[in-house]
């Protein structure tokens, strides 16, 4: 897309243990635990009480398959604080990109999702992750898939963003963004999800 500063990537077999911050890799663990022998945990599996210290910057969304739309069903009062003058009012509960989001900047947001819903990888972004009108925020963030449909496809995603906002006005140009996608298959069980040395490729 014009202007979108997305790279994708491939996590080059190395599965989950390409995720670098402490913080995402708690997540991966947890969501990991919850999945047991299963491609993907159930969003019922997802209890966010399990894991208060994330709950600020969580959030849980169904993927609408039909509308080919996200709406999130829960979103931690770090992010709704982010999206809160677009929508109006302080909840995320029931909106989706296009509610929260300029247009161009919703069908980047769907673009980089697209692995995540097409194909049930998980998808792990480095850089640019959030775009205000007057700032720009940069750091990583996790999706992980839920709720296998009877085509082993996610109905919904969990996620976790860890940022930073940049000091100066929104930068020109902005930062890049890497989109890496993790299929489901390099992941090992529990105790090896973090084995690994190779690094990403285009």
């Amino acid at each position: 897309m014009e202007n979108d500063p997305t790279n994708f990537l491939s996590s080059n077999g190395r599965g989950l243990s390409i995720v670098e911050e402490p913080d995402l890799r708690r997540i991966a663990s947890y969501w990991m635990s919850e999945r047991g022998h299963r491609p993907m945990p159930e969003r019922g599996d997802i209890d966010p009480t399990e894991i208060p210290w994330a709950l600020s910057r969580l959030f849980i969304a169904d993927y609408e398959r039909a509308a080919d739309v996200y709406r999130y069903r829960l979103a931690g009062n770090e992010i709704e604080a982010v999206f809160r003058k677009y929508l109006g009012h302080s909840s995320m509960r029931g909106a989706t990109f296009q509610d929260i989001l300029p247009p161009e900047n919703a069908a980047w947001v769907v673009n980089r999702w697209r692995p995540l819903d097409q194909r049930g990888d998980i998808v792990y972004m480095r850089g640019l992750v959030y775009l205000a009108a007057e700032s720009a925020a940069v750091g990583a963030r996790l999706l992980l898939p839920l709720g296998a449909d009877q085509n082993g496809l996610p109905t919904g995603v969990v996620g976790y963003t860890e940022y930073r906002w940049l000091e100066s006005n929104k930068p020109d140009p902005l930062p890049g963004i890497d989109v890496i996608s993790i299929p489901l298959a390099e992941l090992g069980n529990y105790d090896t999800a973090f084995d690994g040395s190779e690094g990403a490729v285009a």
